[in-house]
């Protein structure tokens, strides 16, 4: 029975690493800046 309640616990782990994916997209706009830079 103990182990069952572990369980859920990894399954909100889950939804943290999610909210590390929309911080990368927002590296993405600023190299586009960096490109305006160059020219």
């Amino acid at each position: 029975l103990n182990a069952s309640p572990n369980v859920p616990d990894n399954s909100v782990d889950v939804p943290n690493t999610s909210a590390t994916v929309p911080g990368d997209a927002v590296d993405v706009p600023n190299t586009s800046a960096t490109v305006h830079g160059e020219p």
